[in-house]
């Protein structure tokens, strides 16, 4: 008996802190301000579809797939071919600085400042950089 009286007190614990979370959580959610991507208006939470709409064109938003942040329209990004996956330009450059390895081996990657190309030994693949973004496709590489 004495088992169930504590089990019942822990689980009604655990439920009035996960509502105090849940209403931390929505709290700072709206005093957050996110405008949107394609227009630029102001975008509001909407909890029948369960994510951030534009009131004024509808569309979802936007938000960087490295740092979960939303993509303001005077940001400078970076989208990524052929998935389309939308990234601040800032946050793929730091990426790809801290995590420099070769996407064929894992390899580590050496940087030719002449030619302006990521090389990787091991695969002797050369990937390309265009517009200071590196091109990690493998299709594309050159071979050395």
């Amino acid at each position: 008996m004495f088992p169930l009286i504590v089990l019942g007190l822990i689980l009604f614990i655990a439920g009035i802190v996960s509502v105090i979370i849940r209403s931390s959580i929505i709290r700072k959610l709206k005093q957050k301000r996110f405008y949107c991507f394609y227009c630029g208006y102001d975008i509001t939470f909407s909890s029948k579809e369960g994510s951030l709409l534009c009131n004024s064109c509808g569309n979802k938003a936007v938000f960087c797939n490295l740092c979960s942040k939303n993509v303001n329209p005077n940001e400078q990004i970076a989208i990524i071919k052929p998935c389309n996956h939308i990234f601040h330009k800032n946050e793929l450059l730091d990426f790809v600085e801290e995590e420099n390895h070769c996407p064929k081996c894992k390899g580590d990657l050496e940087y030719d400042i002449k030619n302006e190309k990521l090389i990787c030994h091991t695969c002797r693949l050369k990937y390309g950089i265009k517009d200071d973004i590196p091109i990690m496709l493998i299709d594309e590489a050159d071979k050395f």
